[in-house]
C-alpha cells in the first residue's frame, strides 16, 4: 500500500520571501518507478494533469488540469534523474512559484518522496490540492484505476483541516 495516514499531511512554513508547502511521503515502490510517475508526461496524465511539452533539463512544459479547467506553465530549473526535478510554476491565478520533487531510495522496493512548493502568497488551496493529488499518485502507483474528482477525493475536508491547522 502507498502511504499511511500519519504520513499524508503536509506542513507550511513561513519564510522571509513567502511560504514553503512541504510533503514527505514514504512509498512502497522503487525510486525509479516514482521518478517515472513524476517526470513522464504519459504517467503524469494518470494522476496530475495532461502535459504539453518535454520534461527535461531546461525544458518548458504546460500542465492542463481538466478537473479544474486551469493550467500552469512550467520551466525546468533542475533535472537530475532519478532523484531531483524542480520547475517554476506559473498559473493565471497565482504569482510564479517553485515546485521541487526529491526522491530518496529506501532499499530496492521503497522510497521517500519529498515535494516542496515554494510560494509567495500562501493559499491553503495549494496545500490541500497537493495533499489530494499525492494521495492519487499513491493510488495510481498501487495500480488502482480510479476516476478522479475533487469531491470524491475529499478535497473540502482536507482543505478544512489545513485551514484549522494554519489559521490566517
Amino acid at each position: 500500500m502507498g502511504t499511511t495516514t500519519s504520513q499524508r499531511e503536509g506542513t507550511v512554513t513561513s519564510t522571509a520571501g513567502g511560504h514553503i508547502i512541504r510533503f514527505e511521503r514514504w512509498l512502497q515502490h522503487p525510486a525509479t518507478r516514482v521518478w517515472e510517475a513524476i517526470s513522464r508526461p504519459e504517467n503524469l496524465a494518470r494522476w496530475l494533469a495532461e502535459v504539453s511539452g518535454p520534461i527535461h533539463e531546461q525544458g518548458s512544459f504546460t500542465l492542463h488540469f481538466a478537473i479544474s479547467d486551469c493550467g500552469a506553465n512550467c520551466r525546468v530549473t533542475k533535472f537530475r534523474p532519478p532523484d531531483l526535478l524542480e520547475y517554476t510554476w506559473d498559473s493565471h491565478d497565482t504569482p510564479q512559484s517553485m515546485v521541487r520533487w526529491e526522491i530518496f531510495p529506501e532499499g530496492r522496493s521503497a522510497c521517500r518522496l519529498v515535494l516542496t512548493h515554494t510560494v509567495v502568497q500562501l493559499d491553503l488551496k495549494t496545500a490541500s490540492s497537493w495533499h489530494v493529488l499525492l494521495d492519487h499518485l499513491s493510488l495510481t502507483l498501487d495500480g488502482e484505476q480510479t476516476s478522479f474528482t475533487w469531491s470524491e477525493a475529499g478535497w473540502q475536508e482536507v482543505h478544512d483541516d489545513y485551514v484549522r491547522k494554519y489559521p490566517s
